[in-house]
């Protein structure tokens, strides 16, 4: 009795130490990949090819986040998880002081998650409304939106504006965008790009429009199937959407 009592004591602390031991990482891997139909809806109802959004799964430990506390946050990985991650190609481990100040609880994360996709958001719809020549009542935009960060946002802007063009800017491609915006179309970087990468890859996405930059670093090397285009501004996502316009074209007419 006492020798199962102490195997049993024994295991219950590896388990412990395994699992409930928060540690300074976070864990991140291919997310989904959204077609933005659902997500971005407009007064315009003409029926059209639709923008993605490859996201990032980003592990959360609901142990953790239970208790609102100082001393951890949800997104604390655990050595099991750690383990994991190394010997995982597509799963990635990454400080979570880098990402958060340390202290911040998961309702303080959470809260400025919202804050910053809303801010982006806002972005997004003036910029549109500024494109078309629109007040922002006139453009009518609404956006389905509930967990996911800004990075999304680009893709949100060439949806809504692909949905008021007269003609299909993706002709006929799988075309998906990735990366935060300010107000005057500036795009600039959003956080594991190579997760996201290998999301798109795996739904077969044709083209993916990235931050410029700091995004190129991260994925200097890389292997993928996805024509992945570097932007700075949208006006440069949608010139490359014209001229590959006039590439279909001329392929049509050969």
């Amino acid at each position: 009795m006492k020798k199962q009592l102490k195997v049993m004591v024994i295991g219950g602390f590896f388990i412990i130490c395994l699992f409930f031991i928060p540690l300074n990482y976070y864990l991140i891997a291919p997310g989904e990949v959204y077609n933005l139909k659902d997500w971005v809806i407009t007064s315009s109802t003409q029926e059209k090819n639709h923008f993605y959004a490859p996201s990032v799964a980003v592990y959360e430990n609901k142990y953790f986040a239970m208790v609102n506390t100082t001393l951890f946050n949800k997104l604390n990985t655990n050595p099991f998880y750690l383990m994991y991650a190394g010997l995982s190609p597509s799963v990635e481990a990454k400080k979570l002081t880098d990402f958060l100040p340390r202290g911040t609880t998961s309702e303080q994360y959470e809260e400025v998650m919202k804050s910053a996709t809303s801010i982006s958001i806002s972005n997004m719809k003036y910029l549109v409304a500024k494109k078309l020549n629109m007040s922002l009542d006139e453009l009518n935009l609404s956006i389905n939106v509930s967990n996911e960060g800004p990075s999304v946002v680009v893709a949100f802007a060439l949806e809504a504006l692909n949905q008021f063009a007269e003609q299909d800017l993706t002709n006929g491609f799988k075309i998906g965008a990735v990366g935060n915006m300010d107000r005057d179309g500036r795009v600039y970087g959003v956080g594991a790009i190579k997760q996201k990468i290998l999301a798109a890859e795996k739904q077969q996405i044709d083209i993916l429009f990235i931050p410029n930059k700091e995004s190129t670093e991260d994925i200097k090397g890389m292997k993928t199937k996805v024509q992945v285009i570097p932007i700075t501004t949208i006006d440069e996502a949608l010139e490359y959407l014209g001229n590959l316009d006039e590439e279909t074209q001329e392929k049509r007419k050969s």
